[in-house]
């Protein structure tokens, strides 16, 4: 008999703690239930009108972003082209929407005669070679994370007439130096070349490579 009153005594302690544990756990769900009927309480107040102008306000901000960074890319664009070419260029970018997203149409402007055409159609290689590499610095310098280290170029500007090729030789330095880059390039312009420091690779008399390194 005594161990059966010991086992008895056992379950009832067992029980005890059942039944506290019990307690805890629906005072805890009681105050979950209670939290999640006053979150509902306070979305259903939302005013859907204010979010509307908070989304509103929200894609201003992203235009006025985008409009900013374009005034960007007009400016260097046509710095690069009045600096290259003549004072009678600057680009020009259009921003629209195709579609639902957002979308860009750029166009090279005379000042003089205000005709816009586009760099592809109505301009000459000569133009999308000074425009590309200008965008290809204002990309590096934008992007985020910064894209470190120098800018190679493998023929830059051959299809630019001779004589503009010395002001884009002073223009590539200009954009080396307000940069910080380092810009390593191979041609077969002479102007290009001797921009800085140069290594010239040649055919020689018994018909291999000969190279030779010089400082300016």
């Amino acid at each position: 008999m005594g161990g059966t009153k010991m086992n008895i005594h056992e379950l009832q302690h067992q029980f005890s703690q059942i039944k506290e544990k019990y307690t805890k756990k629906t005072a805890e769900r009681d105050q979950l239930l209670k939290m999640k009927d006053e979150i509902f309480e306070k979305m259903s107040a939302i005013d859907i009108e204010s979010l509307e102008k908070v989304s509103s306000i929200l894609q201003k901000l992203s235009e006025k972003q985008r409009y900013q960074a374009c005034k960007k890319l007009e400016s260097l664009c046509t710095f690069a082209l009045q600096y290259s070419l003549s004072t009678n260029y600057e680009m020009e970018i259009d921003l629209s929407k195709f579609r639902g997203k957002p979308s860009a149409d750029v166009y090279i402007k005379k000042i003089d005669s205000g005709i816009r055409t586009s760099p592809i159609d109505g301009n000459g290689g000569g133009v999308i070679d000074i425009v590309s590499i200008a965008l290809r610095f204002v990309t590096m310098q934008v992007h985020e994370p910064f894209i470190d280290g120098p800018v190679i170029l493998d023929e830059p500007y051959k299809m630019v007439s001779k004589e503009f090729i010395p002001m884009i030789s002073e223009f590539m330095k200009k954009l080396s130096s307000d940069f910080g880059r380092q810009i390593i390039l191979s041609t077969h312009n002479e102007f290009l070349s001797q921009v800085d420091n140069q290594i010239r690779v040649s055919m020689g008399d018994n018909n291999e490579s000969e190279v030779d390194i010089q400082k300016i």
